[in-house]
């Protein structure tokens, strides 16, 4: 057997871009802020090492709140500045902070030193007020999503984050346009509840849902789970910080304690206007599309004639043979089902002001074509970022961006690939009915009960969405030692998904005569923030910092669904115009108010003590449950920056020590706590309630705990660093779902907090600059993360069914890892051939002692009969090991290129082409070939045989990205009348380097 794992399916994709930079227009929106006639200082900021220009570095003059980001020469300007003579300080991501004294009668150039770690840039954690790195007592992972989208751009923002911080993972499960991926962060830590990250954008709660995108929510049948956050245009953001776990989100509240993603969105900067071009050219492909899949097999029963349509096909009866009915498909019938998608973009940004008032706008048009004509993706965002600063005491932010999409799928049913992996060419299909119509002569050419041309031309499944979002901020500074900040702001997003069969008889078994099904969504999320952050000095050494504040969250869900079927003739296409309708409607609400204080406890701005705590009141919680408490607590001891470290310890730069123990949580769903009923009919058509929920008024958020510890150290010169964690989770309180007794007359499920579930792990990640020069330089990164988690407590409840169908088991059961998958596990039988077939006998299974009353083991015991053997350990679903390794090299001072190599492990497959192969469509070699005893095992324990050869160990290793970036040289980008122009290529899902296993368990 040689299943193919779903690591092998992700479509690569080429992509191309050319930026130009130049001066323009918009002068009329500096008219608002007219320069007075006071000084001016200028400059250029450079690599120490290369003289290489340093485009965005933030430049400002200490005291004040004036400043200025470097231009792509390197440049800056301030205006208006108080006297003649003054001292800047100049920040940049991956070089150490500097400071010069610059005159305005003189230009200055100032030289920044390559650093790999930094403790002075200012980090999100939650609070008002600027917090540099060293002050933080808990890992937070950090992309440069402006220098990456440079150097590699990213299809959409969950590619940017996955393999670059380490504990965070997207795992997308195929390669359509318009889909997306699951972001986990430190893995999965509930038994009932998601395990997706909170998404803030500039400050502004915002609709991250995972399971509402292309089609969720019209029960299509579609393999790739899409995401929200994939709306967001990577050209819009400045850079993502992610928190990520409970010690680190406390001040966040319910709901955070999987971790939150913070967007932060490009912002304007002082100076004449300055427009950027991006336009993008690329392809999307399958690399040897017609070698790719597995070929099908057959057994030849000689009784028809008419297969000679192809040489190929021509065999001797009982002859076992391969079929690759895209290559027949192709040459016999001349059909061409996969092609190369156009993937193209055409952006355009301007940024300018002066120092009261800085501006942002942005404009993008994408258009992603697929591997398949009936899968594409249309796209226009655009954003408006304005800063208006009347004082140094006031300052005023307002966004606003827009989104409209619309895509198209026709995975509904069942995407492609799966037609032609479950081909069943005949004569000898052994696939029972669907033999006679599949044959390769019959009128499914092959195919399983539905043919290619239905996705072009008898199915469709579009995607309309239309999302708004904004944030207002004001900050006000009304006392050196005192600032306070509101943030108003709001995500309003339309989604419509559409699904049409066609009623033209010719789609086999699904829906012969039409169908159509349209869902429309409206979410609309709205939050508000206050807080305040008070400063106090005693002396030179000692620093309180007191803040605190309120926040209060909406969200709002309203859905319609509309469904038609059996149309009376092929051209209606309408819900209206089904002879069998339905329709429903939903509407749920949730609202979160919550508040917390802090105060933090510097001393010499090295050591740091932090101390919060945040209450918060969901209206999930149930009646009888009003309010909880998280508490946070955390320590950071820059301990390089004292003396007695410096002077015994060489060759360490920079050390930072970090503890930080917190809480967070995990709301139940909206109508989890409350007793409901349905509307049905009853008797003589009257309408009546029924019992749906019987609801629980005890019912309580889950309460993540974590203790983190580790360390953040730079060596020789600060070139390399090294960030270090581990950490421990407990999931308290965590919903077990419990059967309801059947004389209290509700059906289904309660949910009640007797849970607990542990989660540890271990993230390291490594960077550094292996060589620099100014012919060639070479920097390399490494992350690396792991993780475990076991189920302490179900309640007394036995073990929880999460997935039973007859091709995926998986389970809670206590003492293992969350959604884990048993089956039984032959390890012998004998082979009787004497019907004439060959099949399995004397089966011996693993044993192994169970787990309290229930049939699951971890295995490892004597064979036994597998009539009286457990059910034991396959696996667990979710990878938990995780790295990547990632290099840019540098030629000259134009030529970038840049690599990434991605590896997953530690997790189990359950692959339903290929078991379904074995038992479904019986057309697999060893199936057919019938000589493999364990295979043939399998197939005689009955209903959940077969199952387990499917499943595979998905450990690999891929390169994920490769891409080159030429910056022209300045004398061409002139005549251009740019200051800079650069082309990169780009390309990903480049090389499956390594697979552990393509074989079954």
């Amino acid at each position: 057997m040689r299943p193919t794992s779903r690591s092998n399916r992700l479509t690569p994709r080429l992509c191309g871009l050319a930026a130009v930079g130049a001066g323009g227009v918009l002068a009329l929106m500096l008219a608002f802020a007219p320069v007075s006639a006071q000084n001016t200082i200028t400059g250029t900021v450079v690599d120490g090492g290369t003289q290489r220009p340093l485009g965005g570095a933030q430049v400002q003059i200490e005291g004040t709140e004036l400043g200025s980001l470097t231009d792509n020469r390197g440049r800056f300007l301030i205006l208006n500045v108080p006297s003649a003579t003054v001292t800047v300080r100049v920040v940049m991501i991956g070089y150490r902070e500097a400071t010069a004294t610059v005159s305005s009668e003189q230009a200055v150039t100032i030289q920044l030193q390559q650093t790999a770690i930094s403790l002075d840039e200012i980090v999100v954690t939650g609070v008002v007020g600027e917090q540099a790195a060293r002050a933080v007592g808990n890992s937070i992972g950090k992309v440069d999503a402006a220098r990456l989208e440079q150097l590699a751009p990213a299809a959409d923002v969950q590619r940017m984050i996955s393999a670059t911080v380490p504990g965070v993972r997207v795992s997308f499960s195929g390669g359509e346009v318009g889909t997306g991926g699951t972001t986990r962060i430190r893995g999965i830590a509930s038994l009932s509840l998601g395990a997706q990250p909170l998404i803030y954008v500039d400050g502004v709660r915002v609709n991250g849902d995972e399971s509402s995108g292309v089609f969720g929510g019209t029960g299509f049948r579609s393999n790739s789970q899409p995401s929200r956050l994939g709306d967001f245009n990577p050209d819009e953001i400045e850079n993502i910080e992610i928190i990520k776990g409970p010690a680190a989100a406390t001040l966040y509240g319910t709901e955070a304690s999987n971790g939150v993603i913070n967007i932060i969105t490009k912002r304007g900067r002082p100076g004449a206007p300055r427009i950027n071009l991006t336009v993008k050219q690329g392809a999307n492909f399958y690399p040897d599309v017609y070698n790719m899949f597995n070929d099908v097999w057959y057994r030849c029963n000689g009784v028809s004639q008419t297969v000679d349509v192809d040489e190929r096909l021509k065999c001797t009866p009982g002859e076992v043979s391969s079929f690759n009915i895209l290559q027949v498909d192709r040459d016999v019938y001349g059909n061409e089902w996969f092609q190369t998608g156009h993937a193209q973009s055409y952006g355009a940004d301007v940024t300018g002001g002066s120092q009261q008032i800085t501006y942002y706008v942005s404009a993008d048009w994408d258009r992603d074509e697929g591997v398949v004509q009936y899968n594409w993706r249309n796209r226009m965002s655009g954003r408006a970022n304005l800063t208006y600063t009347p004082s140094e005491k006031l300052e005023l932010k307002f966004g606003l961006g827009a989104i409209r999409s619309k895509a198209e799928s026709s995975s509904a049913q069942q995407p492609l690939p799966t037609a032609i992996i479950w081909a069943c060419p005949a004569p000898g299909c052994e696939a029972g009915d669907l033999a006679a119509p599949s044959r390769i002569d019959g009128p499914y050419r092959g195919y399983i009960a539905y043919l290619p041309e239905a996705y072009e031309d008898e199915i469709e499944g579009f995607q309309h969405v239309d999302r708004t979002t904004f944030s207002l901020e004001a900050k006000h500074n009304p006392y050196d030692w005192f600032t306070h900040r509101a943030i108003v702001g709001g995500d309003f997003s339309g989604v419509r998904n559409s699904e049409l069969y066609r009623a033209t008889g010719n789609i086999g078994q699904f829906t012969p005569w039409g169908r159509k099904t349209i869902v429309n969504l409206n979410t609309s999320y709205v939050s508000l923030d206050y807080q305040a952050n008070g400063i106090f000095d005693f002396g030179d050494n000692l620093r309180l910092t007191s803040s605190g504040g309120a926040q209060y969250y909406q969200r709002r869900e309203s859905s319609t669904r509309a469904h038609g079927e059996t149309f009376p003739v092929e051209a209606l296409e309408t819900v209206s115009s089904g002879s069998e309708k339905q329709a429903a409607e939903d509407f749920l609400e949730n609202k979160t108010f919550g508040v917390f204080v802090q105060q933090q406890v510097a001393w010499q701005d090295r050591l740091f003590l932090t101390g919060a705590v945040r209450g918060d009141d969901n209206s999930a919680f149930g009646q009888n449950f009003d309010f909880v408490v998280y508490p946070k607590l955390s320590a950071s001891y820059v301990i390089s920056d004292e003396e007695f470290f410096r002077d015994a310890i060489g060759g360490v730069n920079t050390l930072k020590l970090r503890a930080a123990w917190g809480k967070a949580g995990k709301q139940p769903d909206a109508f989890d706590a409350i007793q409901t009923y349905s509307p049905t009919v009853g008797p003589d058509g009257a309408s009546v309630l029924t019992p749906e929920n019987i609801g629980n008024p005890d019912l309580k958020p889950e309460v993540g705990t974590e203790l983190e510890l580790g360390f953040d150290v730079g060596l020789v010169d600060d070139l390399v660093g090294i960030e270090f964690t581990v950490y421990t989770q407990t999931t308290n309180d965590a919903l077990v779902r419990v059967p309801v007794i059947p004389s209290l007359g509700f059906p289904g499920v309660q949910l009640r907090n007797i849970g607990q579930v542990n989660n540890r792990g271990i993230e390291v990640a490594i960077n550094g600059s292996v060589f620099n020069s100014d012919a060639f330089s070479v920097d390399v990164g490494a992350t690396f993360s792991a993780f475990e988690n076991k189920i302490v407590d179900l309640g007394g409840q036995p073990p929880i069914v999460q997935s039973s169908s007859s091709l995926n088991r998986q389970f809670h059961v206590e003492g293992f890892p969350l959604g884990s998958m048993f089956y039984r596990r032959i390890v012998s039988a004998d082979l009787d051939g004497s019907s004439g077939r060959n099949v399995a006998t004397n089966l011996m299974c693993e044993g192994g002692e169970t787990v309290g009353d229930s049939n699951f083991s971890w295995g490892g015991g004597a064979p036994v009969a597998c009539a009286n053997a457990p059910e034991v350990y396959w696996g667990q679903p979710i990878p938990n090991i995780e790295g990547g390794v990632y290099t840019t090299v540098r030629v000259g001072r134009n030529l970038l290129l840049y690599a990434l190599v991605d590896y997953v492990g530690g997790h189990a497959m359950s692959l339903g082409d290929v078991s379904g192969a074995h038992r479904f469509f019986i057309n697999s070699q060893a199936i057919l070939e019938r000589t493999d005893p364990i295979l043939l095992g399998y197939e005689a324990l009955g209903a959940g045989g077969l199952a387990q050869s499917g499943v595979v160990e998905g450990d690999f290793m891929k390169l994920r990205t490769v891409s080159a970036s030429y910056t022209l040289p300045e004398s061409l980008a002139e005549m251009m009348r740019a200051s800079r122009v650069a082309v990169t290529a780009s390309i990903d899902n480049l090389w499956t380097i390594w697979q552990k296993s393509t074989e079954s368990f």
